[in-house]
């Protein structure tokens, strides 16, 4: 029997505990009883419902305000707040979804799964109520401190669904639910790792505090790669069959249609890139238009100048950035155990050779980096049989805080097998940064960063490094960070940040003031001085920040 187990506000609707509209049933004697909680009286205990009724007046109240009687100052607090309080309602909603799908409540109401009682009952998108139905039983069942977190206001539900967007496998889940061992690579100065004896779910919630939604999305996939990196290679096997591309003639031409994986696709992406160029001033086309004249060029560039039926001599056209920690890793995944690396000059790389038995010092699992003579890095050979989920020793917080293998436009992590694809024929080029993400000086001889410099920052900063920007490299330009070109300022990597064009702009003109700081998870950051206070010598005002040092200046 259908019963009204929410009383009435104070307006006399009802209240939000009603069963009619939810399409909930209740078994008799169940309800506001077994749910109190401590109200403004301390003697007498107040029930969830009452609550929300309180809640939904203080709402009326304040949606009875215009907005358009505020200024922005108070108006932009006011929507923080507001935002803040509903996040953390959120969270509480998402967690009584939970007990909603563990006790089948919904069942008998007519709709045929959960998500779609989700889908009536909260009037959203059924993608939404997708979204909601999976990050409420992850909750329940796998993440409670993730959970709590989010109710507290600890974290944002964003952070808190990606925190879950990682529990899709059992090696995940259990990654998440195990303490890390005490491992001396992830140790600080004095010899302790900082996480040891946190599960995943613990550490995923100490790095959530110290990035921004964007940021922290790239941490929690890396950690989804590197506690099973097999599912990723599962799920580049299935992309890869369903490849496909037809060409199919239509009224009046031809119609494209087609699916490629993320590595053929920046294959494509890339060729299309160079040959559109820079449109010229009378083009009048837009971009969808010149990438259709582009691909037009290509076929036409590889019929008019041979080039078919030719594989060995094509030139490298895709960028991948690794980080030593990331080269390691996937040597220890796939068996092969390579001596440490140790820095040597870069020298010219040379095309692997073609059935050439393992070289001196190469075990039969390894193969030599083409441009790593010397170098003792060897890319690894897949052994049969599973590997490790992942290197214990790297500890998790280092691990899934360093890159991962990416494409130069941030797109990853990139599966191990077409890693070890592109290393077997590729050119290597070395960046090697110090303790602090240094590069290594070039000089003041240009005022623009091109080549290996160019690349270097890129390798470095990946994206705009203005707070909350993310735009890829591609879109990036070189800023003059610490000191402008003009006031004698050096272009190197230690005066160079890689901004998008807006931020670059945005940074001249109002004269914004940059440093480096190594914030409190020993992460290297560009740090933002107050506007118009940038001054000829480099200095300026920067607002203080207790858990952040500062990296010391260039030297001279």
């Amino acid at each position: 029997m259908l019963q009204d187990g929410g009383g009435r506000r104070g307006d006399g609707r009802p209240g939000v505990g009603r069963s009619a509209a939810d399409g909930v049933s209740r078994a008799d004697g169940e309800g506001d009883a077994g749910e109190r909680v401590l109200g403004a009286d301390p003697g007498r205990a107040r029930s969830a419902s009452e609550l929300i009724g309180d809640l939904e007046r203080v709402v009326d109240q304040l949606t009875a305000l215009d907005p358009s009687e505020l200024g922005g100052v108070a108006a932009a607090e006011l929507a923080v707040r507001v935002h803040r309080a509903g996040d953390r309602l959120t969270a509480q909603e998402v967690g009584w979804l939970g007990r909603v799908e563990a006790d089948a409540a919904w069942v008998g109401t007519g709709a045929r799964t959960f998500s779609t009682w989700v889908e009536r009952a909260l009037d959203v998108p059924f993608a939404e109520a997708s979204r909601l139905t999976r990050m409420a039983s992850t909750f329940r069942d796998t993440l409670p401190a993730t959970a709590a977190a989010a109710r507290a206001g600890e974290i944002s539900t964003a952070k808190g669904a990606l925190i879950a967007s990682t529990a899709t496998t059992p090696e995940r889940i259990a990654a998440l639910q195990e303490a890390a061992p005490d491992e001396p690579d992830g140790a600080t100065g004095d010899g302790r790792d900082p996480f040891a004896g946190c599960t995943g779910e613990e550490v995923l919630l100490t790095l959530a505090g110290g990035y921004r939604v964007r940021e922290f999305a790239k941490i929690t996939r890396r950690f989804a790669h590197v506690t099973d990196p097999e599912a990723d290679e599962r799920g580049y096997k299935e992309a890869l069959a369903r490849e496909f591309f037809d060409l199919s003639a239509t009224t009046g031409g031809y119609h494209l249609s087609g699916f490629l994986t993320r590595d053929h696709g920046q294959a494509v992406k890339t060729a299309l890139r160079a040959v559109t160029g820079v449109p010229g001033k009378g083009d009048a086309r837009t971009a969808s238009q010149r990438r259709a004249g582009a691909l037009t060029s290509l076929a036409r560039l590889t019929l008019d100048h041979g080039l078919t039926g030719k594989v060995g001599t094509v030139r490298p056209h895709l960028s991948v950035h690794v980080s030593h920690t990331e080269l390691e890793d996937l040597l220890h995944r796939s068996g092969a155990c390579a001596p440490p690396v140790q820095a040597q000059p870069s020298g010219p790389a040379q095309p692997p050779g073609k059935g050439q038995p393992p070289g001196k010092g190469q075990s039969p699992g390894q193969v030599e980096l083409p441009g790593s003579e010397g170098t003792g890095v060897r890319a690894p050979r897949f052994s049969h049989g599973r590997a490790p989920r992942y290197r214990r020793g790297a500890g998790l917080a280092s691990l899934v805080t360093s890159p991962p293998a990416e494409w130069e436009d941030g797109t990853g992590p990139i599966p191990d097998s077409v890693l070890v694809r592109l290393a077997a024929d590729c050119e290597v080029t070395r960046v090697v940064f110090g303790p602090e993400s240094q590069v290594i000086d070039v000089g003041r001889t240009k005022r623009t960063f091109t080549g290996h410099l160019r690349r270097a920052v890129v390798a470095r900063d990946r994206v705009c490094v203005i707070d909350g920007c993310g735009a890829p490299a591609f879109m990036g330009q070189i800023h003059h960070a610490r000191t402008r070109w003009a006031d004698g300022g050096t272009t190197s990597t230690d005066n160079a940040a890689l901004t998008c064009a807006f931020h670059n702009q945005w940074l001249e003109d109002h004269r914004v003031p940059m440093r480096r700081t190594i914030d409190a998870l020993g992460v290297p950051r560009w740090q933002l001085g107050t506007p118009g206070t940038y001054r000829p010598d480099g200095t300026g005002h920067f607002p203080h920040t207790s858990d952040e040092s500062v990296e010391p200046d260039e030297p001279p």
